[in-house]
């Protein structure tokens, strides 16, 4: 199975202003992929939370970030996004088993 991954293309919104004429995505967009990323492989943990995140390197538009995750561990799980060999983000999810209500 491939890891999953994710492009954000030069017409999404958020890069607007960021930065004119050198755009870069926003970490929050990288940080949204990694969530959904995370919530879509792991059913039944929802995220909760974000502990010690960096940002090693800019990801262009039309850049692909290859997501990678830890198995789930004391209610946290760790990732990294990387663009070829050159880490983009890192750092780790805080996780909790969803609820079900009967």
């Amino acid at each position: 199975m491939n890891p999953p991954s994710f492009v954000v293309n030069a017409g999404h919104p958020a890069l607007a202003g960021h930065f004119p004429g050198h755009p870069l995505v926003p970490g929050v967009v990288i940080l949204d992929e990694v969530i959904a990323a995370a919530s879509s492989m792991q059913p039944g943990l929802s995220v909760i939370g974000l502990k010690e995140v960096k940002f090693h390197r800019p990801l262009h538009p039309g850049n692909r970030c290859v997501l990678h995750f830890s198995p789930p561990a004391n209610g946290h799980v760790r990732f990294q996004g990387r663009h070829g060999d050159d880490l983009v983000a890192e750092g780790r999810l805080i996780v909790a088993e969803e609820r079900t209500t009967e």
